[in-house]
This record gives structure tokens, C-alpha cells and sequence, in this order.
């Protein structure tokens, strides 16, 4: 049975965090990606009909038996497909020739490639400056974080043994 409390204690919580992705959305300087799912016509403002709809979608994704309830075993579920497909994402993002497999050679590129963006004087090394800067970029949301997972050094490969499930 529904209770009034359970379901406003869900759609609460679905509003917050719905607006709380917002927030970090349209503070995202490139734009992100949730302004975009959010924003049905394209006129870049989120409308509360906009929410909404993306509050029911989420509601919708996360109840998997569809009776008005999220439990948390739905939601756990729900994460861990998340987590899955990020997984897999970062996977192929580290997999530049698509072979299934990332080789030191392509680890190592990656790395080079974020030393050079971050090299912004390119001097050959990184100032203060520059990997404050680097740090800032990696906590910017979708900047170089998004591609290391967090990690730094070579412990990369945890990511890639997660989208292999092992």
C-alpha cells in the first residue's frame, strides 16, 4: 500500500536530486549533459513541466516493477547498471583502436595527451599553477576526472577490470 509519506518522501528526494543535477549542470561551463536531456525544447532554461518529466523519468528507471515504490534493492540495481555502463564508457574511451583490450601504448598516450593540457606554457613540466589548475579542471565535472575515474598513476586499470567484471 502507498502511503502519503513514502511517496513524498521519494518524490522529494527525486526533486532534490533532480535539482541538485541541474545545479551542477548549468553550472557546468561546457554545458553538460544533464541540460540537455532536461531542456525538451531546446530554448536552454529548465521549465518546471521540463523537471517534471525528468523527474517521472528517473522515477520510472528506478522503480523496475513499476508499483510506485522504489526499494533498495531498486535503486542499488539501478546504481550498479550506472556504475556498468560508466565502466564500459571509460573502457572505451581508454580503448583507442576499439580492440577490445587497452595496451600500455594506448595508457601511455592517454596520459601524455593530459600531461600536455595541462603543460598549458608547454615547458615540458607542470607549475603550481598548471596542476592547480589541472586540479580544478578535474573537479569541474566532465574535465579530466570523468576520463581517470578519480585515480591517479597507473591504477587506471582498476577501471578497466571493473568493465570486464573482474
Amino acid at each position: 500500500m502507498n502511503s502519503p509519506f513514502r511517496i513524498t518522501s521519494i518524490s522529494a528526494a527525486l526533486a532534490a536530486a533532480g535539482l541538485l543535477a541541474a545545479g551542477i549542470a548549468v553550472a557546468n561551463p561546457r554545458g553538460g549533459g544533464m541540460l540537455e536531456r532536461m531542456d525538451a525544447d531546446k530554448d536552454g532554461a529548465i521549465s518546471k513541466v521540463e523537471m517534471d518529466a525528468h523527474h517521472a523519468e528517473m522515477a520510472a528507471a528506478l522503480d523496475a516493477n513499476a508499483d510506485g515504490q522504489v526499494t533498495f534493492e531498486e535503486s542499488k540495481a539501478h546504481r550498479e547498471r550506472q556504475r556498468e555502463e560508466r565502466a564500459r564508457a571509460y573502457f572505451a574511451r581508454q580503448d583507442a583502436n576499439g580492440d577490445g583490450k587497452v595496451s600500455v601504448a594506448e595508457i601511455a598516450a592517454r596520459h601524455d595527451e593530459h600531461f600536455a593540457k595541462m603543460d598549458t606554457d608547454a615547458d615540458g613540466k607542470l607549475s603550481k599553477d598548471e596542476m592547480r589548475a589541472g586540479h580544478r579542471m578535474h573537479r569541474g565535472g566532465r574535465g579530466m576526472r570523468r576520463d581517470h575515474g578519480g585515480d591517479h598513476g597507473t591504477a587506471h586499470e582498476g577501471h578497466a577490470d571493473d568493465a570486464q567484471g573482474g
